[in-house]
């Protein structure tokens, strides 16, 4: 299960979201998933048929696919996704300490 909350500001450079998954196990992970104007020019670019999917949506693949990659009974746990700027690739960290905000009906 997966909702999304949007926190693209008007005007800002790129977009920027927030995929809360329910993983199979009953884990909960929140994958913050952004890419910047100039970030996306690359990967529109230089990136293959995997990186321009990615893209159309908003990184919901990667946000589950990210999300299953966590380790099982840590806690709550928020994994950052970013895609460079220089070279197109998608960069991850894994945090398993930070605090849960609030849930999103």
């Amino acid at each position: 299960m997966i909702t999304t909350v949007d926190h693209t500001e008007p005007g800002e450079d790129g977009w920027r979201l927030t995929h809360h998954v329910e993983r199979e196990d009953g884990e909960e992970i929140e994958v913050d998933v952004s890419c910047t104007t100039a970030a996306e020019g690359v990967l529109r670019t230089l990136g293959d048929g995997e990186t321009a999917a990615t893209l159309d949506d908003r990184g919901v693949e990667a946000a589950l696919r990210t999300a299953e990659d966590a380790l099982p009974r840590r806690g709550p746990t928020r994994i950052r996704l970013s895609f460079d700027q220089t070279t197109g690739s998608l960069r991850h960290s894994f945090d398993y300490t930070w605090p849960p905000a609030a849930r999103v009906p």
